[in-house]
């Protein structure tokens, strides 16, 4: 199954969040949804890798803000994607690192 192309949507994601951005799928999708006009909240463990990725986006001509964590933090997690979320609305997330690490559907919810 291919992803869905930017212009599928409606309105075109303008913030999209990827956790396991710093590699394989992650990357793939962080380049993909990499446009002018998107916001791009990524997230991995590796900084270096992470930041390879994101400089790519940027060239792409997305704004692209990185952390570094491990979604097994639950805490670290809610208030990374609450922040996220305060910046600008999350349009689309992409939970595609770890196990789950018991943020749970509550905060999917709210956000």
């Amino acid at each position: 199954m291919s992803a869905p192309a930017a212009s599928q949507f409606t309105v075109p994601p303008r913030h999209v969040v990827i956790t396991g951005a710093s590699s394989g799928i992650g990357a793939a999708l962080a380049r993909y949804y990499a446009r002018s006009g998107t916001r791009l909240s990524l997230l991995a463990r590796d900084a270096a890798r992470l930041e390879s990725v994101a400089q790519g986006c940027r060239s792409s001509g997305a704004v692209v803000e990185t952390r570094t964590g491990d979604v097994t933090d639950a805490a670290a997690m809610e208030d990374w994607l609450l922040a996220c979320d305060a910046r600008a609305p999350i349009d689309l997330l992409f939970a595609n690192a770890g196990i789950g690490g018991g943020a749970g559907e509550s905060l999917a919810r709210r956000v």
